[in-house]
């Protein structure tokens, strides 16, 4: 199988899915787009066609891995009405696929597709040790070490041509990290010169948001709290201290008529006086979260005309931000943010 762009880890579990589906009587093929098809990132890794019962389905295909709840609106972006391929697709995954109407299928045997004559729906399989062995080697882009690099690049794509201590002094890792994935990307065919909404750009940028939420996102987090304040009251609060907006506050900072009712806060230091100043008390299941940043200051945008003065999130880190609540506000809000460009620039 030959499919576009694929790795060794994506033909694993192509192969995967076409074995656990032919003991379900569900034949599938995956091809390669055609020569003539225009190039580019942003078209499909290849067509899957699934035979069932005589009948024949035709879909664009994305392979994916390491799927979490809080990557499926990101998902049910990218699929669209194509067939989403994974190692595997948890219960509650797919539970929030099919209410996105995304169709898919994992090397386990799970499946939802729907189509002329066709309806396979099958849940609840457990992971297959071989196939989840062989994909856990992740891209250096996607590592921990590699998501800042990529964060920093993506805020600036001109550090693609800069020396490697001024990428450094954007991270929080070291330098040996930044060479080893600086030389990826540009191995990979990126360039300063690009233009930010290339197609290459935008999958590299959903790439590190569904990286950064599958995992380096939650060990950020300090703490969750409830106040009596209202999220506008307690930003206000908090102005001008060692605080940096996220999610729903970000982008009211940022000149969007949305009323939040959340608040994603990154500290670097202390969190003792934005839990004063916010009159913040722990709470499990508070609406306002701290975390810390895994960018350098140089990477935040400061937005404030003639008043207090507010610091903002790289734009891909308030998009995962949104993503992650997880209700039709946040994904509307968060597509609205992303309209604007690959680096989601607010308007101004």
């Amino acid at each position: 199988m030959n499919i576009l762009n694929a790795g060794h880890w994506e033909r694993e579990v192509v192969d995967a899915t076409v074995v656990a589906l032919r003991e379900l009587g569900v034949a599938l093929e995956v091809e390669p787009p055609s020569a003539g098809e225009q190039r580019g990132d942003l078209r499909p890794d290849g067509y899957a066609v699934v035979r069932l019962d005589g009948r024949e389905v035709r879909y664009p295909v994305e392979v994916k891995r390491g799927l979490r709840p809080s990557t499926a609106a990101l998902l049910a972006a990218q699929v669209g009405e194509g067939l989403l391929i994974s190692d595997h697709i948890s219960p509650a995954v797919g539970d929030l696929l099919r209410a996105r109407g995304v169709q898919y299928v994992d090397s386990a045997g799970n499946a939802h597709l729907r189509g002329a004559g066709v309806l396979v729906d099958v849940r609840g399989r457990r992971a297959r040790e071989g196939v989840a062995r062989s994909v856990r080697k992740a891209s250096p882009l996607f590592t921990r070490a590699g998501l800042p690099v990529v964060l920093a690049v993506l805020e600036e794509p001109r550090l693609m041509e800069a020396p490697l201590r001024e990428v450094q002094a954007r991270t929080t890792v070291s330098l040996g990290s930044v060479q080893k994935v600086m030389a990826h990307l540009r191995e990979q065919g990126y360039r300063a010169s690009d233009t930010p909404d290339e197609g290459r750009w935008r999958r590299l940028y959903d790439g590190w948001v569904a990286a950064y939420l599958a995992g380096p996102r939650d060990d950020a987090l300090v703490g969750r709290y409830s106040t009596r304040l209202r999220p506008d009251d307690v930003v206000r609060a908090l102005a001008d201290g060692d605080v940096t907006l996220s999610g729903e506050s970000a982008a009211r900072a940022a000149g969007y008529d949305i009323a939040p009712v959340t608040l994603d806060l990154y500290v670097r230091d202390s969190v003792g006086p934005a839990v004063t100043a916010g009159r913040l008390r722990p709470d499990p299941d508070g609406t306002v979260t701290v975390r810390r940043p895994v960018w350098t200051p140089g990477s935040e945008r400061e937005l404030g005309r003639g008043g207090p003065t507010h610091r903002l999130a790289p734009g891909p880190v308030v998009y995962a931000d949104l993503l992650a609540l997880q209700d039709p506000r946040g994904e509307h809000l968060a597509e609205e943010w992303r309209s604007h460009g690959t680096r989601l620039q607010p308007r101004t």
